[in-house]
C-alpha cells in the first residue's frame, strides 16, 4: 500500500471518528437538557432519508453548499481564506435576479437566458472575490478580514438594489419574478431540486481535473503546501493568489445563482440562511478532497433537512443542528490548529536560538 492511500485512508478514519465525536458529545448535551438524543436523531433522519421527497429536499439543500464549499476549499488550496462566499453568493444572486428577468422581456431564448445568466453571476463574483485577492497580493492585506468585511458590503448593496431600483411588485422587497421556462429546470414539479445540483457536481470535477491536470492547478497548490517553496520555484504568488480569488468568488456566485433561477424565481434578501458559512464548515470536512466537498454538503444538506422537522416534532429548536455542525468542525479542526500551533512554536523556538546564539 503507498503512502497517498495511507494518508487517504487515514484521513478518512480520523473524519469518521470525528463524526461519530460529534454525535456523541451533542447526544450527551441533549441528555443533560433532558431529551432523548434517539428520538432527535431519528426525527432528523426521517426528515432527510424518510422519503423520496424527503431525500430531494436534502439535496436541494445541499447544492447551494457544494458551491460555497467549493469555493472555500478552492482559495483553501492555495493556503488562502475566502470568508466571503456569502457575499459573493449575493452578489451572484442579485446578478441572476436582475438579468433573467431582463433577458425574458427581450424575448431571449430561455436556454441562452439560463447560460448568459450564469455566467454572468461568476463574473460577478470574480470581481467581488478580485477585491480581497487584489489587495492580499499588492499590499499585503489580510483576505481573512477583507473577504469577511466585504460580505456586509454585498448584503447592504444587494438590500438597495431590491429596495429600490430592481424591485419588483408587491409588499415584499424582491425582484421580479422570472417566468418559469427561464429558471432551471426541476426534477420534480413538488420539490424544490433542480438541475443546479448536476451543475454542483460537474463543478466539483471541473475543480478536480484543474488541480490534477493543470500547470495553474499546481502552482496554486504548490502555494499552498509551502508558499517560500513556491516563489523560489518561480511561481508568481500575486498572479495565482489573484487567480484563486477570481474562481473561488465565481463558484461562490454560482450558489446564489442556482437558488434564484432554481428554487426562488426571484431576487430577495433572505436568500441565504448562511449558506456562504457553511460552506467553511464543508471545507473544513473535505479533508483537501474536492469530492469531499461533495460528501460533506451532502450531509449537512439532509442535517438542515432534517432540522426542520425537529420545531414540528420536538421540543428540541432546529438551531440544534448549528450545534451539531460546530462540534463537527471543532472535532475535525483541532489537529490542524494544534498543528498550526506546533509549527509557530518551533519557529519561535529557532528564532529565540538564533537570537541567544
Amino acid at each position: 500500500m503507498n503512502i497517498k492511500m495511507v494518508r487517504f485512508n487515514s484521513r478518512v478514519s480520523y473524519t469518521l471518528l470525528s463524526l461519530v465525536a460529534s454525535f456523541t458529545v451533542c447526544g450527551i448535551l441533549l441528555l443533560i437538557v433532558g431529551y432523548n438524543p434517539l428520538s432527535v436523531y431519528g426525527i432528523v433522519a426521517e426528515g432527510s432519508l424518510g422519503s423520496s421527497y424527503s431525500i430531494m429536499k436534502s439535496l436541494a439543500k445541499a447544492t447551494p453548499l457544494i458551491f460555497t464549499g467549493l469555493s472555500v476549499f478552492f482559495a483553501d488550496q492555495a493556503g488562502l481564506f475566502n470568508i466571503g462566499a456569502e457575499g459573493q453568493l449575493l452578489i451572484g444572486g442579485i446578478t441572476s435576479g436582475i438579468f433573467a428577468y431582463y433577458f425574458s422581456t427581450i424575448g431571449l431564448p430561455p436556454f441562452v437566458s439560463i447560460i448568459l445568466c450564469l455566467t454572468l453571476s461568476f463574473i460577478a463574483g470574480a470581481v467581488w472575490g478580485f477585491i480581497p485577492g487584489f489587495l492580499k497580493a499588492y499590499y499585503g492585506a489580510n483576505e481573512f478580514i477583507v473577504s469577511m468585511m466585504l460580505n456586509y458590503v454585498a448584503q447592504y448593496l444587494c438590500e438597495y438594489l431590491v429596495t429600490y431600483p430592481f424591485r419588483g411588485p408587491g409588499v415584499t422587497a424582491k425582484t421580479n419574478e422570472i417566468p418559469a421556462s427561464y429558471q432551471l429546470p426541476r426534477f420534480v414539479d413538488v420539490s424544490q431540486l433542480n438541475l443546479g445540483f448536476v451543475l454542483g457536481i460537474l463543478a466539483v470535477v471541473a475543480v478536480f481535473l484543474f488541480f490534477r491536470y493543470t500547470v495553474s492547478g499546481r502552482r496554486i497548490r504548490t502555494m499552498g503546501r509551502n508558499n517560500v517553496a513556491a516563489v523560489i520555484s518561480g511561481v508568481n504568488v500575486r498572479k495565482e493568489t489573484i487567480i484563486v480569488f477570481l474562481i473561488s468568488g465565481g463558484i461562490a456566485a454560482l450558489a446564489g445563482s442556482t437558488e434564484v433561477l432554481g428554487v426562488h424565481g426571484f431576487y430577495i434578501n433572505d436568500l441565504s440562511p448562511g449558506y456562504g458559512f457553511d460552506g467553511i464548515a464543508v471545507s473544513v470536512l473535505a479533508q483537501g478532497n474536492s469530492f469531499g466537498v461533495l460528501i460533506a454538503s451532502l450531509l449537512f444538506g439532509a442535517l438542515r433537512s432534517g432540522g426542520s422537522r425537529l420545531d414540528l416534532r420536538s421540543e428540541v429548536p432546529s438551531e440544534f443542528i448549528i450545534v451539531l455542525q460546530a462540534a463537527v468542525v471543532v472535532f475535525i479542526a483541532t489537529p490542524r490548529l494544534i498543528d498550526m500551533l506546533k509549527i509557530r512554536r518551533r519557529g519561535s523556538s529557532k528564532k529565540k536560538e538564533a537570537i541567544d546564539g
